[in-house]
């Protein structure tokens, strides 16, 4: 069934179901559509392409239980955070235990921090398929601007079908490489003097992981992700470009994709606030609001 719109539409689900959505109604790859039966509505070869992340993994050590979250969390620090968030909304429920973070360089031929810390005062593992927090703390380290890139595609024309969602993590050599160095440099960091006494020894990957190949075998085994799928609708100003700099599409009029999807290229942190600044500044544009002025605000930078 073919419905019409009498007035522009906004596509707005996300970096892995809007291009789904184009290439379904035929927006796409005529070679990739034609394969999977999907009449060609207009030739878009970008849609999907150019998928993005921040891949990351844990580094876990331990520490004495009085030097972890995990000396608040027994039966009767579990019934007083619960107590303290239902009645308060403060306490131990109010956070998510990410007490800091840093972006820093791994090396020093990059312009930008290539890499994004956050730390955790508690650590924890799976036993008998929950997971279980012991005593000790851990950073979760991701790459702020991933060189690999990965594809949405169709497995068939049926709607009801899930995409095909790859990737390729570390299909670029230089990704796996900062990943080591990433590791190397928490190392650097916990082994520095303020951490003695707390530090108790390594958890994961463990002391006798030392060599690059130990190292990236580690990264590759225990990757995870950040969860900020980006960039398969990406907006450019070039003939392959998907979407203009209003998020409209540029192979068919009256339809915009308003998501992280457009994002050319991964930011350099999380993709909450960026992406709900994209959606404030097409709707401005939309609705014929003048820009903000810029800011003169400052900001503070390290020594």
């Amino acid at each position: 069934r073919t419905l019409r719109a009498s007035r522009e539409v906004i596509v707005s689900a996300g970096a892995m179901n809007s291009p789904r959505l184009l290439l379904l109604s035929g927006i796409g790859d005529p070679d990739q559509l034609r394969e999977v039966g999907v009449p060609v509505t207009a030739e878009s070869r970008e849609v999907g392409r150019n998928l993005q992340n921040h891949p990351g993994v844990d580094l876990q050590f331990a520490a004495r239980p009085e030097d972890s979250l995990v000396s608040e969390l027994g039966l009767l620090g579990q019934a007083r955070l619960a107590a303290e968030w239902a009645l308060l909304r403060r306490g131990l429920g109010a956070g998510n235990y990410f007490e800091a973070g840093a972006f820093l360089r791994t090396r020093d031929d990059v312009d930008y921090p290539n890499m994004q810390y956050e730390f955790l005062p508690l650590t924890r593992k799976l036993v008998d398929g929950k997971l279980v927090p012991i005593p000790g703390f851990q950073f979760w380290f991701d790459l702020s601007r991933p060189e690999s890139r990965g594809a949405v595609t169709l497995r068939s024309a049926d709607p009801r079908d899930h995409p095909s969602v790859v990737f390729n993590t570390y299909s670029a050599e230089r990704d796996l490489a900062d990943m080591v160095d990433g590791v190397r440099l928490a190392r650097e960091l916990v082994h520095q003097q303020a951490w003695d006494g707390i530090r108790q020894g390594e958890i994961t990957p463990g002391v006798d992981v030392t060599s690059d190949a130990d190292i990236a075998a580690f990264v590759r085994s225990r990757t995870g992700t950040s969860y900020h799928p980006s960039g398969t609708c990406r907006m450019g100003t070039d003939a392959d470009a998907v979407v203009d700099s209003e998020c409209r599409l540029n192979a068919v009029d009256g339809l915009r994709v308003v998501d992280a999807s457009v994002m050319p290229r991964v930011t350099t942190g999380n993709l909450y606030a960026p992406t709900v600044m994209i959606a404030e500044k097409v709707a401005d544009r939309i609705r014929g609001r003048a820009p903000l002025a810029p800011s003169s605000a400052g900001y503070a930078t390290a020594p």
